[in-house]
């Protein structure tokens, strides 16, 4: 794997520059917590993302026949909650989150202040308060890639919201028309095109898995979705995986193309093929959002704070209509044990992914 990593840069920002920095091969596993963990990598297989959502179908079901409210603990809640989103603001995993914050804030009967605490494709956030507090009046906002090797070291309230997912896109200056094309380019210039993506998550996987199967580019970090959408159009990367949602404006005014989709295809998009159809890698990624409650919170906060977002998911059409405004999916929710079994059927094809880089 050490000639896979021997492009990456990373891009920070300092004063309004954006500065490149190496990224080893040791500090990418790190990144996806998985460091000394060979092993484990090599002898666990997976089925595809795809698959993991449309096996939890079932699963949906369930939630939202069990969706009558679980017993409010006694005394809770008595002060307002602030919900930590893991990302920067206007991003897919900020908007998503904010929209099941708001629409859960009635019945929850106390304000609900959301704060951004962006970094290391939520990890700053999530390592603050995997542990404390404790009370139920502070709970993790994230995407089902940040916290695909970690959830079991937290108290996992709800995975909702199917997003349209991110993709990949080429700058428009850049003449790059496809996936076809940008193999073409990229073994004709080894190592110039310039591939964006966000260290530790699953885009920075996509990016190797690519780099393995061909295509010949300079890898490096943009940050979170909104930085990384700036740098493309901006010209200092000439393709990125980029959230739908993030990038849409600059589709609608042709600064980017849209080259392929990580999950299945977007209906937005219906024409972008998915990642795996042509056979550079094997397995797609569906990603959805999660509520989190640091380990050792309450079970009984934790059930009641799940089937509240139950409600709001199953029972009111005002959500509906504004999470398929942003995800372009049917609403989508499970909880309790059915969110865990889907975690972990993630977790497995994230484990398959980075196994194939060896």
């Amino acid at each position: 794997m050490d000639h896979i990593c021997r492009f990456h840069t990373n891009i920070y920002k300092e004063k309004g520059k954006l500065i490149m920095k190496k990224i080893t091969r040791r500090s990418f596993l790190a990144a996806m917590g998985i460091v000394g963990a060979s092993a484990v990598l090599t002898a666990c297989g997976g089925s595809s993302a795809s698959s993991a959502a449309s096996s939890t179908a079932s699963s949906a079901v369930a939630s939202a026949a069990a969706g009558s409210a679980a017993a409010k603990p006694d005394g809770y809640p008595n002060t307002s909650m602030t919900l930590v989103v893991g990302f920067g603001a206007g991003g897919d995993t900020d908007l998503n989150n904010r929209l099941m914050a708001q629409y859960v804030e009635p019945s929850f009967g106390q304000s609900i202040a959301v704060t951004n605490m962006a970094g290391s494709n939520g990890s700053v956030a999530m390592t603050q308060y995997q542990s404390t507090p404790t009370d139920g009046y502070t709970i993790i906002g994230a995407n089902t890639s940040a916290c695909q090797y970690s959830y079991k070291d937290y108290e996992v309230i709800a995975v909702f919201g199917r997003g349209a997912g991110e993709m990949l896109f080429a700058n428009k200056q850049s003449g790059i028309t496809s996936m076809e094309d940008l193999l073409e380019k990229s073994k004709a210039n080894p190592g110039t095109i310039k591939m964006g993506m966000s260290s530790g998550g699953n885009t920075h996987v996509y990016a190797l898995l690519l780099q393995q199967a061909g295509f010949d580019c300079n890898i490096v970090d943009g940050g979170d979705g909104s930085d990384r959408i700036a740098a493309l159009v901006g010209g200092h990367v000439d393709v990125c995986f980029v959230p739908y949602l993030t990038a849409k404006e600059y589709i609608e005014n042709g600064d980017v193309t849209p080259l392929c989709t990580i999950g299945d295809r977007c209906s937005a998009l219906p024409d972008t093929p998915s990642i795996n159809e042509g056979g550079y890698v094997k397995n797609n990624f569906n990603g959805c959002y999660i509520w989190m409650a640091p380990k050792g919170t309450d079970a009984g906060i934790v059930s009641y704070l799940a089937s509240l977002c139950e409600d709001v998911v199953n029972n009111n059409a005002k959500y509906d209509e504004d999470q398929r405004a942003i995800n372009f999916n049917d609403p989508f929710i499970v909880t309790g044990q059915d969110a865990l079994d889907f975690l972990e059927e993630l977790q497995q094809t994230a484990i398959e992914n980075v196994g194939v880089l060896g």
